[in-house]
């Protein structure tokens, strides 16, 4: 298995071709739980997030010119209680070789208060609660569905018209380099 794939694709923007394959290594998996994680999508979410992601935008551009945003997913594997995201907005675009200006950001350009909450795996939450910590290509399907999430609710936020389509959102989970952004980075 070469999760190296997984990166390239998601560098191609083919999330849909990344989950496709993490899928089939996971048919070929004789682990019964790895099943589970098969054929899933959160696409229920697309609507309301694509909101949050506009209410957002609208109060933090009071503050600052955005021109760029991150959304980080909760460490998902030791918390399988609640899965949730955050979002923080810069007046910066630093792009991805170095993501150390990430951690840069302020309480009033993000929504520590106000999380997106994911719902829809709560069959798999309950599966990192009985057995810790999923198989790595486990975690990239956790991982991808979150970031084709954000994909879609950027495409119907783009057939609207709103104005942040086009600033690059960052996307993966707390401790992952496992990174997706919505736009090439040129805004």
């Amino acid at each position: 298995m070469n999760l190296r794939t997984v990166w390239h694709l998601i560098a191609e923007n083919k999330l849909s071709e990344a989950i496709n394959w993490c899928e089939t290594e996971l048919k070929k998996s004789s682990n019964p739980s790895d099943k589970l994680f098969i054929d899933r999508n959160l696409d229920h979410l697309i609507i309301p997030l694509k909101n949050w992601l506009d209410k957002f935008y609208k109060r933090v551009s009071d503050n600052i010119t955005v021109k760029s945003m991150y959304c980080e997913m909760n460490g998902f594997t030791i918390n399988p209680d609640l899965w949730f995201a955050d979002l923080f907005a810069y007046d910066n675009y630093q792009g991805l070789t170095d993501i150390d200006w990430l951690a840069d950001w302020k309480k009033e350009n993000a929504t520590i208060q106000d999380s997106f909450i994911i719902t829809g795996l709560e069959d798999l939450q309950k599966e990192y609660e009985k057995n810790g910590e999923g198989s790595l290509i486990c975690n990239f399907v956790i991982i991808l569905l979150f970031q084709d999430l954000f994909k879609k609710a950027v495409d119907k936020a783009r057939q609207e018209n709103l104005p942040w389509t086009n600033i690059p959102i960052i996307v993966t989970a707390h401790d992952w380099e496992l990174i997706y952004q919505t736009t090439n980075g040129s805004v």
